[in-house]
C-alpha cells in the first residue's frame, strides 16, 4: 500500500461518512416534522372545572350521617374537590374534638367522597349534619 492509496482510501471514507451523516439528517428533520404535525393534529381535549364536572355529571354536594353506636356516627361526604379542601375538612373537624375512627377519600369526575367513621360528638343526627354541612360551606 502506497502512500497515495492510503490518502485516497481516507477521503473516500470521510465523504461515505459525509453522506450518510447528511442523509441521517435529513431522516431526522423529516421525523420531527411529521412529530410536529402528528402534534397540531391531535384534538385538544377540553379541561373543565371541578365545578364544571359536578354540574356535568349530575353529582350534587352532600351530607349523610347515620348513628352507628353510641356517640359513634357514620358519615358520607360529597364535595367538589379543590386543592385543599379534604385537609381543611379534616382540621375543622379535628379542631372540635371530632375523633375521627377511619377515613375513606375517593376523588371521581371533580369530586371528593368522603366516608368517615368518627366519635367525640354528642350531637345527634340532624345537629350533626347541619353542623358538618356548615362547615363544607365555610372551606
Amino acid at each position: 500500500m502506497t502512500k497515495d492509496s492510503v490518502i485516497t482510501d481516507a477521503i473516500t471514507y470521510t465523504k461515505r461518512l459525509q453522506y450518510e451523516v447528511d442523509t441521517l439528517t435529513q431522516e431526522l428533520h423529516a421525523l420531527e416534522e411529521k412529530e410536529n404535525l402528528e402534534e397540531r393534529a391531535e384534538p385538544k381535549i377540553a379541561e373543565f372545572s371541578a365545578a364544571e364536572d359536578l354540574n356535568n355529571w349530575g353529582i350534587q354536594e352532600e351530607v349523610q350521617v347515620e348513628n352507628i353506636g353510641e356517640n359513634k356516627l357514620w358519615i358520607k361526604i360529597i364535595i367538589e374537590k379543590n386543592t385543599g379542601r379534604f385537609m381543611k375538612l379534616m382540621e375543622t373537624m379535628n379542631s372540635l374534638g371530632i375523633e375521627i375512627i377511619e377515613a375513606n377519600v375517593t376523588t371521581i369526575k371533580g369530586a371528593y367522597l368522603i366516608v368517615t367513621s368518627i366519635k367525640g360528638i354528642s350531637f345527634d343526627v340532624h345537629q350533626a349534619k347541619h353542623l358538618l354541612a356548615d362547615i363544607i360551606k365555610s372551606i
